[in-house]
């Protein structure tokens, strides 16, 4: 495909852009943490597992692989905890077709639109696949939250037992 060419000759570009509108949707404070995408995992650990995604998805994306990365799936699971809503958590696949339609109206013919359309749906479909990554994981989280309670009201009761038992022995 002659698009994908195009897209890989501005892979650094196309990542810088998304990556922007990506943050574009966290808090202000957390915007100027995660900003600056030229800081390793250790001074910036939310900014680059974002940005690791995003990799991980142009890639999939270019090169048709399969499966999700491994990057890609952490990406994810941490937009799972994060406080989105399931649409706001997997608007970002969305948004690559905004970016690679900006790059593509800099050029002055249409010669990628069929291949523009195949790419869209191709786009569409990690977009199910990402929503299905996000569901499975706050359904995890939400077990996690379920048996946590659980474990908690259990103790909570057996202590209670103990001190209604201890206060009972002393009268």
């Amino acid at each position: 495909m002659e698009l994908k060419r195009f897209l890989e000759e501005r892979r650094p570009l196309i990542l810088e852009r998304w990556f922007e509108a990506l943050i574009e949707g966290y808090p202000s404070e957390a915007r100027r943490l995660i900003s600056n995408i030229k800081k390793d995992r250790f001074e910036n650990p939310l900014g680059h597992t974002l940005f690791e995604g995003l990799e991980g998805l142009f890639e999939v994306l270019l090169h048709k692989e399969k499966g999700l990365t491994g990057s890609l799936e952490t990406f994810i699971r941490l937009r799972a905890v994060q406080e989105f809503k399931p649409s706001e958590a997997v608007s970002f696949v969305f948004v690559l077709k905004d970016v690679i339609r900006r790059e593509l109206s800099s050029l002055s013919d249409s010669r990628f639109m069929e291949e523009f359309i195949a790419l869209s749906a191709e786009i569409d479909e990690i977009a199910l696949k990402v929503f299905d990554i996000y569901m499975e994981s706050r359904e995890r989280l939400n077990e996690v939250k379920v048996n946590e309670l659980r474990n908690m009201t259990g103790w909570m009761l057996k202590k209670m037992n103990i001190l209604k038992e201890h206060s009972q022995e002393t009268i």
